[in-house]
């Protein structure tokens, strides 16, 4: 009996560390992620394998979005004179800020040194808290109560093992092939090297209306004058990426053919 007993518990010990390496295995992670910057990862060849590389089956990358999950909320009378606008509406948070990942396309050929290169980028990009106003008239006589989104599950990304290529895809999905994969690394300008190439973007947001001193000096000016470009054109904001370049038009002087 004491010997079933030790085959059965070993048999479900075994069981649950299978499922845990499973587990682990779903998560793909980019560590110390930060808003704002994008990080990517190729295929390797022969040639330029590193020991930081992991081998991976047919794999689906997946793009999980943040889950929210209403609630009801209560404030006094008391408490909503502190959301008062000028015009006497409520303006309350209804959405908290928050971040998510997506999918950028990326020129990898100068980050990767391969012609055609086999890879993907992902950014994590900010979500700005949402709000909602409310008619002085739609609140109650002692307290005031409404609907908000609180978070419960941060974006992340999931890898999906399958077994051949011919997948549907979602808009959240791409496919990687069987082979050795690079870690997620932050994607940055990779790309020729000009002596001038701050002076060269001072000089476009120029053209654009922006009043910079062509200095060559990625100065507290030139940074705002690049955010601000950003925030207006809907990009990630703080980092020199591809897409930030492909805005300002600056892509083909800046990536090799």
């Amino acid at each position: 009996m004491n010997q079933l007993i030790k085959k059965t518990l070993t048999f479900f010990l075994i069981q649950i560390l299978f499922c845990s390496f499973l587990f682990s295995q779903n998560e793909w992670i980019i560590d110390n992620a930060e808003p704002g910057k994008c990080y990517y990862s190729f295929e390797k060849d022969s040639t330029n394998q590193e020991e930081s590389d992991v081998f991976y089956s047919n794999t689906i990358i997946e793009i999980i979005d943040p889950v929210f999950e209403i609630e009801k909320r209560k404030i006094t009378l008391e408490e909503i004179e502190q959301y008062r606008m000028d015009d006497d509406r409520i303006r309350i948070q209804v959405k908290p800020n928050t971040t998510k990942y997506v999918f950028k396309r990326a020129d990898l050929r100068q980050t990767t040194r391969q012609r055609e290169p086999n890879g993907f980028c992902i950014c994590l990009v900010e979500v700005p808290a949402e709000y909602r106003l409310f008619a002085i008239e739609e609140l109650e006589k002692d307290s005031f109560e409404y609907d908000y989104q609180e978070l419960k599950q941060t974006s992340h990304i999931k890898r999906i093992i399958v077994g051949t290529a011919s997948v549907e895809l979602a808009n959240n999905q791409i496919f990687t092939s069987e082979g050795n994969w690079s870690m997620p690394k932050e994607l940055v300008v990779g790309t020729r090297c000009f002596v001038q190439t701050v002076r060269i973007i001072q000089c476009r947001l120029n053209d654009l209306g922006y009043s910079l001193e062509p200095n060559n000096l990625m100065d507290e000016a030139t940074k705002a004058a690049l955010i601000d470009f950003q925030k207006k054109n809907g990009l990630p904001t703080g980092q020199l990426d591809f897409d930030t370049l492909e805005k300002l038009k600056l892509v083909e002087l800046f990536y090799d053919n």
